[in-house]
């Protein structure tokens, strides 16, 4: 009997798979009462009006079909969701840096003078940033608010400041150095917003002014000198790139 040719039956293969053809649609189930509570967080990280999200959460749900009718899709609506949003993540951020408080900090503030597009007043507020020495750039500054304040002294800085460093438990043994502009405001020996933080504090703390305004100061004619009238701008590209992690290393 002749020998039986089993070539073609290889155990170990295996057929290419048929493929078959998607289809062009698919079908989903989104919550009634859910869609802009569940796009508030996109829309706030992608910088969506509150108009722009409710738009394009409306056209998303006319694409698949499906009416506007039953959906709660309002501006009112948006809005409420979107600052429950900002409150529960600005929440779990000052959780994080609380729980996770880093050895050495330097402390930050500057004050601004807000006109609202809505608002005949003006308005002054105090923004506070922390910066920390870590090779990691996401993680060297953490925004610590911008509240509020009745007018541009030394008292009120301080006593948002003072607020703030309580409000994220920061302690005195924390704070390396204080970065501030050198308007009298804030380096003013009496009631410099700077002074007033350290004496707050119960001890002196490393002052890095800031590298715009240094040259405005005692030697602003030999400055002029040496580089030109200064417009208040800084041209320098290492002064534009300063990395503070470089400048204090406090490992």
């Amino acid at each position: 009997m002749p020998a039986t040719d089993q070539s073609d039956s290889d155990p170990d293969y295996e057929p290419p798979a048929t493929r078959r053809k998607q289809s062009d649609t698919v079908t989903l189930e989104v919550p009634r009462k859910g869609m802009l509570k569940g796009s508030a967080e996109l829309a706030v990280r992608s910088k969506f009006s509150v108009r722009q999200q409710t738009a394009m959460t409306a056209q998303f749900i006319k694409l698949g079909g499906g009416s506007l009718k039953p959906f709660s899709l309002s501006a009112s609506t948006a809005q409420r969701h979107r600052k429950s949003e900002i409150e529960e993540r600005a929440m779990k951020i000052k959780n994080k840096f609380i729980e996770e408080m880093p050895e050495f900090l330097v402390l930050h503030w500057d004050a601004k003078v807000i006109k609202y597009e809505n608002r005949q007043q003006l308005e002054e507020r105090l923004a506070v940033v922390a910066s920390i020495p870590t090779p990691n750039p996401k993680e060297r500054f953490q925004f610590l608010g911008a509240p509020r304040m009745p007018d541009g002294t030394g008292a009120s800085m301080l006593d948002v400041t003072a607020g703030i460093l309580n409000e994220w438990s920061i302690q005195e043994g924390t704070i390396l150095g204080l970065s501030v502009d050198t308007t009298a405001s804030n380096t003013g020996w009496k009631s410099g917003s700077a002074t007033l933080v350290e004496r707050h504090l119960g001890k002196a703390k490393l002052w890095i002014p800031c590298r715009h305004h240094i040259g405005e100061r005692h030697v602003t004619h030999a400055n002029d000198e040496v580089r030109g009238k200064y417009d208040g701008k800084p041209t320098s590209a290492k002064l534009l790139h300063l990395d503070l992690n470089n400048v204090i290393n406090v490992q």
